[in-house]
């Protein structure tokens, strides 16, 4: 998923620049990647509550953490298919 920027106005009146990823698609990602708030922080290397914050959109969600989820989704192990005996 490609982040486009664009500037938006922002709710006390001054422009931001906003990615495309909202709160909603942060907090789905993260629960796909089954990881808890906490647990994403600390790999980000940012405050759990930062996470709480995009999720709610109070913070602009920066564009480099689609880049960053890309390669944490990457680098999780993924579960090896087992062949059922028959």
């Amino acid at each position: 998923m490609a982040i486009l920027l664009r500037y938006t106005n922002g709710s006390q009146g001054r422009g931001i620049l906003r990615g495309e990823m909202t709160g909603k698609q942060l907090k789905k990602r993260r629960a796909d990647l089954k990881f808890t708030q906490k647990e994403l922080a600390l790999k980000l290397q940012v405050e759990p509550n930062t996470i709480a914050r995009w999720e709610r959109e109070l913070r602009t969600i920066p564009a480099f953490l689609d880049l960053a989820l890309q390669t944490i989704e990457r680098e999780k192990p993924r579960k090896k298919k087992t062949k059922s005996a028959t």
